[in-house]
């Protein structure tokens, strides 16, 4: 069919096509069976099995993977001059921010932690506070209820992800891009601590960090309990996939590897 298959798998080992496209990116609903899905550079659809796509919104923004969450589906929309980072509840949907330019993010618990590449002034502005609007290339956190904006980093980070409480942020910083030299800092709105420096293992960097915002939704580096994570790379010559506890100065090497989830 070409492009993309989006299919599910039944427990006899059936396929269900249930769509098709270039890119496809798609998120679960967290009780059910449906899935929202950015396909194409025009698409965002609710798709299920035996049903016709329902989108979500008309004019979906740049090419973003959507979050489905128990508060509803986070997404972006374009705008006229921006775009709009929306929360859809049901049939009606809420404006969160303005993002002028493309944009990643991951969503915590009522946290939405985003960054944008825009080279204008005003990139972000949380549409339920009157602030100045805050400038292109930081990661920043939108929180969902109140309406703030909190900066995490004044760059924009190789990526970041909420611990499964939704309540830390795992920053990936970029200390020397040329030599591939990265570090982690771990960000809660009572603290941020950050670890040692590492050398990131050269085919993580290419397949991983570039659609971290999509892996994110299916690949843990936290622990399940968020007192640690675990990452592959070098630090301080050596090789190896990594465990880094919270309560540590110095992670520990648990063996080989270039690539690491960890278990629900």
């Amino acid at each position: 069919t070409g492009g993309l298959v989006l299919e599910l798998a039944g427990i006899d080992g059936e396929l269900i096509e249930l769509d098709t496209g270039a890119p496809l990116y798609f998120s679960w609903e967290p009780t059910g069976g449906r899935i929202a899905a950015h396909i194409g550079s025009d698409r965002l659809d609710i798709v299920e099995e035996g049903a016709e796509p329902r989108p979500i919104v008309d004019d979906p923004g740049s090419f973003q993977s959507p979050w489905w969450t128990p508060d509803g589906i986070v997404a972006v929309q374009r705008g006229v001059n921006s775009q709009r980072l929306i929360l859809v509840e049901g049939d009606g949907e809420r404006v969160v921010a303005e993002v002028v330019g493309t944009a990643q993010f991951t969503v915590g618990d009522g946290l939405i932690a985003i960054q944008s590449f825009s080279s204008g002034e005003n990139a972000i502005a949380a549409s339920a506070q009157s602030a100045p609007l805050l400038p292109a290339g930081r990661l920043v956190v939108v929180d969902l209820e109140a309406g703030t904006v909190t900066t995490i980093s004044d760059d924009n980070a190789a990526a970041f992800f909420w611990d499964r409480a939704g309540q830390q942020l795992l920053v990936l910083d970029v200390v020397d891009a040329e030599s591939g030299v990265f570090r982690w800092t771990v960000w809660s709105e009572d603290d941020a601590r950050s670890f040692p420096e590492f050398e990131v293992e050269s085919t993580w960097l290419r397949d991983f960090l570039p659609f971290f915002d999509q892996y994110a939704q299916s690949t843990q580096l936290w622990s399940p309990d968020g007192d640690a994570f675990a990452y592959p790379g070098t630090v301080a010559g050596e090789d190896g996939v990594w465990v880094q506890r919270l309560d540590e100065e110095a992670p520990e090497n648990i063996g080989a590897g270039t690539w690491v989830s960890w278990a629900p």
